[in-house]
């Protein structure tokens, strides 16, 4: 009689724990995945190479900025004959600056550049 309570009390104990407790199918499902991590981790990694540095000629899109340059122009004259062949000179336009003004622009540039050495797996 002591046994069969003993037997009735471990089963009826691992049938609550079962009911209470739905991680053990979760557990379950959760094992496959963890063996294959763990396969996954002990596949060997190839050991890292290393790159020496090396020079690269890029190619660079470069904004030159417009310039303003102030420019002298002289004044005009124009020659015209008078009353008894007497020549003389008449301004037309003054001397004056003007300033014009240069549009930026882009310009492609080649640059040698140092590509430091490092390590690759």
């Amino acid at each position: 009689m002591n046994n069969l309570t003993s037997c009735l009390r471990a089963s009826s104990l691992a049938l609550l724990l079962l009911a209470s407790s739905p991680t053990t199918a979760q557990a379950q499902f959760h094992t496959a995945r963890s063996l294959y991590q763990a396969r996954s981790v002990c596949v060997p990694t190839p050991p890292p190479r290393y790159l020496p540095g090396h020079y690269e000629t890029r190619s660079e899109r470069i904004f030159i900025p417009g310039s303003t340059q102030r420019v002298y122009i002289p004044a005009q004259y124009s020659t015209h004959c008078g009353l008894f062949g007497i020549r003389y000179r008449r301004m037309i336009r003054p001397a004056r600056y003007e300033i014009h003004h240069q549009p930026g622009r882009y310009e492609i540039r080649q640059k040698r550049v140092w590509i430091p050495g490092r390590y690759v797996n």
